[in-house]
């Protein structure tokens, strides 16, 4: 077994290219809103309240992980701030 001084934490880039693939669905959306007609856009804005829900829920996931791992305060404030910027 590898001594490491450091814990590393895995979970985190799972759950950040979960939050990176809310990003490009996000965008789809709205290149897809923005180039259809009018009876089109309100399914494709209730798909966009849905992804905005499952963001908030992925983004409150990488928080609780967060919450409940041992790493550095200040690798603690970098998960927060990609946490939110990715959000």
């Amino acid at each position: 077994m590898r001594f490491r001084l450091r814990q590393r934490e895995h979970r985190f880039v799972d759950q950040f290219v979960e939050l990176a693939g809310h990003l490009v669905s996000g965008a789809r959306l709205l290149a897809e809103l923005l180039g259809s007609d009018q009876p089109a856009r309100e399914a494709i804005a209730q798909r966009m309240r849905e992804e905005d829900q499952a963001v908030e829920a992925a983004t409150h996931g990488v928080l609780r992980s967060l919450a409940g791992a041992f790493v550095t305060p200040v690798d603690r404030v970098d998960v927060y701030r990609l946490a939110w910027a990715l959000r």
